[in-house]
């Protein structure tokens, strides 16, 4: 089973996951395995993506990542995907911390910071570490609860309406584009 293997033992036992209805979640292996290690399951709506927005929004920046290196027609895009995770896990977000930092309690070592001598760390205080992570998580739950309230107070305020004319140019979203294609015509 994928959840056991990728997350459980890479992370630990979670409190809760959010899945959508996809055979792989309904199935009854998870939801006994669920069961077993007392996480609470929540299902989203069926064929309701933005029941699970966070997630969702993750897609964009992975989607514009795989558009610029994969091949004109999108078949490797499973080869590039592990950089693409591993970019976005390393760029801070509007917690002003990378998921690396906030799920590991420090900077992941990228190729930058890889020519740099590591110091040596004898006598590591573990209440230190238990306060930097606790710290970091305030800071980062105060930072995305300040960027949802000022995103919904921005869109709020963005409701413009175009006027068109004949005889204007204009772009036109591709709604029949796969993941890959461009967005526009």
């Amino acid at each position: 089973m994928n959840f056991m293997r990728y997350v459980v033992l890479q992370y630990g036992i979670t409190c809760s996951i959010v899945t959508d209805q996809g055979t792989q979640f309904m199935g009854d292996v998870l939801t006994r395995l669920c069961k077993l290690l007392k996480v609470h399951k929540i299902n989203t709506s069926a064929y309701r993506p933005e029941g699970n927005g966070a997630l969702e929004r993750t897609h964009k920046p992975m989607i514009e990542y795989l558009r610029c290196f994969c091949n004109p027609r999108g078949t490797d895009w499973n080869k590039w995907l592990p950089f693409a995770c591993f970019v976005y896990n390393t760029t801070p977000h509007t917690t002003k911390y990378t998921p690396y930092e906030i799920l590991f309690g420090r900077k992941a070592n990228v190729p930058g910071q890889l020519q740099q001598r590591p110091t040596a760390v004898y006598n590591y205080d573990i209440v230190h570490v238990k306060k930097r992570l606790q710290e970091c998580y305030e800071l980062a739950r105060a930072n995305l609860v300040q960027t949802k309230q000022n995103r919904i107070a921005q869109q709020s305020s963005k409701v413009n309406m175009h006027k068109f004319y004949a005889g204007d140019k204009v772009l036109l979203r591709n709604e029949k584009a796969g993941k890959l294609d461009p967005l526009w015509k």
